[in-house]
């Protein structure tokens, strides 16, 4: 990804919501704000002097690199349209849960299926389906093979590896003054808007302790705003795949 504040993704969170079997992201910019992910650590984590954003992100691609999982939430909010997205990121699977309004969809990764099940609307509204497709799936599991292009698609964004690509160039980061006895350190972006949407300022909180772990984000725009938080580092993720009866597979509702 080009490092030049111009070609920054507006949300690396973005990648969690992936292009269901290879569809365009268009289909779910309903999803939320931008929400992007920046991570840092301080002297604590190597420095040898006073902590910088520059430092701060080296530090914390070693931190993420030894991780197993993170859980995180998300809140967003875009007009009038709110969104919650919870999501656990393991090595091998993962899951993610996308509640907006009625609309509610779930993806279930393992090592070697994908599943996405949704309410009517959910997989209309959120994962792009068409009513005739959706009415194939009822209330089963679309279910998605390892190895193939939908699986894969899942596979990048709730797996351990999709953890770097969270984090921003330090071009355009600022790391602000300490909050004395917080134990936090605070690192704030401007991601420039497009023609179709207003910049968005993010301030993230990252531990100040050794383990150089993010706590929480908020982001602020003219047309909107979130929040994120990030939690039980390392904890044992179970994602179970459905029962085979109430699965269907990919090939039958896509042909």
């Amino acid at each position: 990804m080009a490092e030049d504040d111009a070609e920054r993704a507006p949300s690396r969170l973005e990648d969690m919501f992936p292009p269901f079997f290879c569809r365009s992201r268009g289909a779910l910019a309903a999803v939320g704000v931008a929400l992007c992910v920046v991570i840092g650590a301080g002297a604590s984590a190597g420095a040898s002097s006073a902590p910088s954003a520059a430092n701060i992100i080296k530090a914390a691609q070693a931190a993420i690199a030894k991780q197993t999982s993170v859980h995180v939430v998300v809140y967003s909010k875009t007009g009038k349209v709110t969104t919650k997205v919870v999501v656990d990121i393991g090595r091998t699977s993962g899951k993610e849960r996308i509640t907006q309004g009625a609309k509610a969809v779930t993806i279930t990764l393992t090592a070697k299926d994908a599943y996405v099940k949704g309410t009517p609307t959910g997989m209309t509204g959120i994962m792009g389906l068409t009513a005739a497709q959706e009415k194939i799936v009822g209330d089963r599991s679309v279910a998605m093979v390892s190895g193939t292009t939908a699986y894969k698609s899942f596979q990048q964004s709730l797996t351990t590896p999709a953890l770097l690509s969270f984090l921003p160039s330090a071009k355009g980061t600022t790391l602000l003054p300490v909050v004395k006895g917080s134990g936090s350190y605070r690192l704030r972006w401007t991601t420039k808007g497009t023609t179709s949407s207003s910049n968005v300022t993010s301030t993230l909180l990252i531990s100040s302790k050794s383990d150089s772990l993010p706590q929480s984000e908020t982001i602020t725009g003219a047309t909107g705003g979130g929040s994120t938080t990030f939690s039980h580092w390392g904890e044992t993720i179970h994602a179970t795949a459905p029962d085979s009866s109430h699965v269907i597979a990919y090939k039958k509702v896509f042909g």
